[in-house]
């Protein structure tokens, strides 16, 4: 008897014809609209998305939302960005995202979504990362410790001394670190 494949896209084939019916129902419904033209139009879709996921039992994410809009994932990314769109338009499209990433965040506390999962879509949908950072102090030694004026200050009292002693005693004569 031959081994079930274990490929990812596998399983796709063994989705349940209930739940691929009412996927694409629910899919369909959402996304039957145009590019909307108002930030007002914004607001509504996205109201009327997650209004549409909390009664009827959908999970909202990024696509979903791009989808309710009638635009691309890219275009939602501009708008994220500020790119081509208002303020408003900005900040209800960070708002919706930070609601999906607030969601996905809650089942994932609430150890509803595997493991595994859930840290692939925080770390690819919320930007979180499980990484330390460790500050060495590089920083400060990058920063100039003297203005412009200062330095100018020092070479016009040592010029005399520039052209006696030579370059070394100006160094020699500039604060240490």
């Amino acid at each position: 008897m031959p081994r079930k494949s274990n490929y990812p896209t596998t399983r796709l084939n063994d989705l349940p014809q209930e739940a691929v019916e009412s996927t694409l129902g629910h899919l369909m419904h959402l996304s039957t609209r145009a590019r909307p033209k108002t930030d007002e139009e914004v607001e509504r879709r996205i109201d009327e998305m997650f209004n549409y996921c909390a009664d009827n039992s959908v999970r909202p994410g990024i696509l979903l939302m791009c989808s309710a809009l009638g635009v691309s994932r890219q275009a939602v990314s501009n708008w994220e960005h500020g790119i081509d769109c208002s303020p408003r338009r900005q900040e209800l499209i960070v708002q919706a995202k930070n609601t999906i990433n607030a969601f996905l965040e809650q089942l994932s506390l609430n150890n509803m979504i595997f493991p595994a999962t859930s840290i692939f879509l925080l770390k690819n949908w919320a930007g979180m990362r499980d990484t330390v950072d460790v500050n060495l102090g590089q920083e400060d030694r990058q920063q100039p410790t003297m203005t412009q004026q200062e330095i100018q200050d020092v070479l016009n009292s040592r010029q005399s001394e520039l052209n006696d002693d030579g370059i070394e005693a100006l160094i020699d004569g500039l604060p240490d670190e």
